[in-house]
């Protein structure tokens, strides 16, 4: 054999090599990196989903917010309306004078009360 055709064997042999390192080196990356973009998708959907579950806590939380400022305004009401009363009626006396005697004067709950002792007269 020639010494040509043995370097011509040796380099079509070498170039078959480096094509076949190439292709599967090429392989190995192309696999890692669709690995790579399977993870890199997961974790996106992940957080999209926790994103999601968040934006719909925070509108519960606001409607629960909202719902209890008006059970308490609403609780509110009825007592500023009681305390209203309480300030318009006189205070009802369920207890004696420190001396001791009852008040003999009309009440003011009844200001047209006429006695029996004037009815006769």
């Amino acid at each position: 054999m020639s010494v040509n055709f043995i370097l011509w064997v040796a380099i079509t042999g070498s170039c078959a090599a480096l094509a076949a390192q190439w292709v599967v080196l090429r392989s190995r990356y192309l696999k890692g990196l669709a690995q790579q973009r399977a993870r890199h998708q997961q974790q996106q959907q992940a957080t999209q989903q926790q994103l999601e579950q968040a934006k719909q806590q925070i509108g519960r939380l606001q409607h629960d917010l909202i719902r209890l400022k008006v059970q308490r305004k609403i609780a509110r009401e009825p007592a500023k309306a009681q305390q209203r009363a309480r300030a318009q009626t006189p205070p009802a006396r369920h207890a004696l004078p420190a001396d001791g005697f009852a008040d003999t004067l009309p009440t003011p709950q009844f200001p047209h009360d006429i006695s029996p002792l004037k009815q006769r007269a």
